[in-house]
């Protein structure tokens, strides 16, 4: 079912508001955008992924900025959505369109899903052989079914368990070694954040740490 306007932009809000720390309501010209995303039936969850994707890029920057419209994510989230159709293979989504109404969320055609399972196996492929449980984490990866969209958004739940899973297991010395290295990467902008935007910042940077530590790629299918 398709996501409705109302429950997509409070969705987009939240997770804006979340990543950036600190309370700042999307302005006029940000539901603009929104609304043309949602019209044009960019999945929320491609959405999501992308301004996940632009805030973590910034904080490996670490240079501090402040994004504060949702506008500065607007080509990568449209970048995003047309890597989407390109997954899906020429005219997929005006076949779906017709064959059902359901738009971008319809089911695939034979050949764009077999396209998509070689994509799950080179990314179940590429988790690192030191993964702890790494099989159990292919199985989860390859086993899931479903369009683009759906798969993309159990890729982005399945990306956060196996990142707290990691954190979850670091040893004390390795979790002392890398909260002192977020904290010394933190001194350079401190100072210029209020409390809830640095323990936001603190937080994804500790999972860029890790993600980078052992190695682990971002499940995603837009790679």
């Amino acid at each position: 079912m398709k996501t409705s306007r109302r429950e997509y932009f409070q969705a987009i809000e939240e997770l804006f508001i979340d990543l950036r720390g600190a309370p700042l309501l999307l302005s006029p010209a940000d539901w603009q955008v929104a609304k043309k995303w949602h019209g044009e039936g960019i999945p929320l969850a491609t959405v999501e992924e992308a301004v996940r994707e632009i805030f973590a890029r910034r904080d490996e920057r670490r240079d501090g900025d402040r994004i504060n419209s949702l506008r500065y994510c607007k080509s990568a989230v449209e970048k995003a959505w047309h890597d989407l159709q390109e997954i899906r293979g020429p005219g997929l989504h005006a076949q779906s369109q017709h064959a059902g109404g359901e738009g971008p969320g319809g089911s695939l055609m034979s050949s764009p899903q077999t396209s998509l399972s070689d994509r799950l196996l080179r990314l179940a492929d590429s988790l690192p052989a030191s993964l702890t449980d790494r099989e159990i984490w292919q199985n989860r990866i390859t086993e899931l079914t479903g369009d683009v969209d759906a798969i993309e958004k159990e890729l982005v739940r399945l990306d956060h368990r196996l990142l707290e899973e990691l954190e979850g297991n670091l040893s004390d010395a390795e979790r002392r070694r890398l909260c002192e290295e977020v904290e010394r990467a933190l001194d350079r902008v401190r100072s210029r954040l209020a409390v809830a935007e640095l323990n936001a910042l603190r937080n994804r940077l500790m999972r860029q740490r890790i993600r980078k530590e052992l190695e682990v790629p971002m499940l995603s299918l837009i790679r």
